[in-house]
């Protein structure tokens, strides 16, 4: 067996796992991509979305939908049972400066996670809301590392906090 690459002529900023086991989603510079494992060889799902940003991460929520991010953007994309995008959604968070959005499934709930704030999606306002302690630990520098549930940190310039463990950290 050889390695084939399977993404060609275009920069990666980042790869996530499906809950299902056959599925991996691919953050690119000009948007996303689902790639599924069929038999042997990955085959590219053809996004019908239409989103042409720089992707920096995806998570799926509860309901087997995507959140992807981008700068100061993220979007809620509607899947089918085949996992293909049949809607979509966007969310800004503020103009006045551009911020990477980065996106980390925290207690089974995908959080927004940029240098001056931690945000959660309300499906009743239907709006992106602030966590009620992200004042208490960010000074607007912020950096995280997602390494994974159980294992995703911010540092605030001076100490290592974690984002879903129980140690004042918590999203």
């Amino acid at each position: 067996s050889r390695a084939e690459p399977v993404v060609e002529n275009i920069y990666v900023n980042h790869i996530s796992t499906s809950s299902k086991k056959n599925r991996l989603y691919v953050c690119t510079s000009n948007g996303y991509q689902t790639l599924e494992l069929v038999g042997d060889s990955w085959i590219t799902r053809t996004t019908t979305d239409s989103i042409d940003a720089n992707i920096y991460s995806v998570a799926e929520d509860g309901e087997m939908d995507l959140w992807i991010s981008s700068d100061n953007t993220a979007w809620h994309i509607d899947l089918d049972e085949s996992g293909q995008a049949i809607g979509k959604k966007e969310y800004l968070f503020g103009p006045d400066f551009s911020e990477s959005v980065q996106i980390a499934s925290i207690a089974g709930k995908p959080h927004f996670l940029l240098p001056s704030g931690i945000f959660t999606y309300s499906s009743e306002l239907d709006r992106m809301l602030p966590t009620t302690n992200s004042n208490l630990f960010l000074n607007g520098n912020g950096e995280y590392r997602l390494n994974g549930p159980g294992n995703n940190w911010f540092y605030n310039g001076q100490n290592w906090l974690p984002l879903d463990g129980s140690d004042g950290g918590n999203a």
